[in-house]
């Protein structure tokens, strides 16, 4: 009876179905959850990867005896789409990330690379862990807080700066030395003096190698998409 109940029936028609009522329908679809192994336990007995591109994000949910939403974390593997577990959390902090590659760490995955939003937390807490592994930053994520902080929407102003800095910068990515040109031609034609523009360029430069380095790792994505889809499958099952 869990698996309609994962599907959203209402304990009482469960109940109708079954010549039960409403409780003796969440009693049973209870005591039957709790018989079934955990999902961490099956993807390490079971689960086999190879790529080690992973994906994380973290969904904000309403969970009873907490007054704002709470994230839950979990993880994508890339190339086969598959989730490996997920957690609830109280905060997107440096502990929960610690605690977050702790557990990926027991289950052997082969990791190299983690895609993620831009969370200062989440490399500290991944060094502590996996002190060698990179950290890819979502292009998409990135360009979008630019294009908010120069209010691009509705604001011309900045409007060929962004749209040199996405195509020169973002689109037209080699390697360093062409990143250093492009920066350079972005910095001499499109900041003006400006020092909002100057920051932007400068930071970039500074944080490259989160940036790029999707790069150095074959067949590893620059964006949090794939998870993005499934963000969106929870928000389904979460409106009600």
């Amino acid at each position: 009876m869990w698996i309609p109940h994962i599907d959203g029936i209402p304990f009482r028609k469960l109940g109708d179905e079954h010549g039960l009522s409403g409780v003796q329908a969440y009693n049973r679809v209870f005591a039957e959850l709790a018989q079934l192994p955990k999902v961490i336990d099956i993807t390490k007995q079971y689960c086999r990867y190879t790529s080690g591109i992973l994906i994380i994000d973290g969904k904000y949910i309403k969970v009873k005896g907490f007054k704002h939403k709470i994230p839950w974390l979990y993880a994508v593997d890339y190339e086969t789409h598959d989730i490996l577990f997920g957690m609830v959390a109280e905060a997107e902090d440096i502990q929960t990330f610690e605690a977050f590659f702790t557990i990926l760490k027991g289950l052997n995955y082969p990791l190299r690379v983690v895609v993620a939003d831009d969370r200062s937390s989440l490399p500290l807490g991944l060094k502590r862990i996996y002190p060698e592994i990179p950290v890819q930053l979502c292009q998409n994520h990135y360009l979008e807080n630019i294009r908010q902080q120069l209010h691009i929407r509705t604001d011309a102003l900045h409007q060929h700066f962004f749209n040199s800095l996405k195509l020169h910068v973002f689109a037209e990515y080699e390697n360093d030395t062409k990143l250093n040109n492009a920066l350079y031609h972005v910095f001499t034609e499109r900041c003006e003096g400006l020092v909002v523009r100057q920051k932007i360029v400068l930071e970039i430069s500074k944080r490259r190698h989160e940036l790029f380095a999707y790069t150095t790792i074959p067949n590893c994505p620059n964006n949090t998409n794939l998870i993005e889809l499934f963000n969106s499958h929870f928000n389904a099952r979460l409106r009600t």
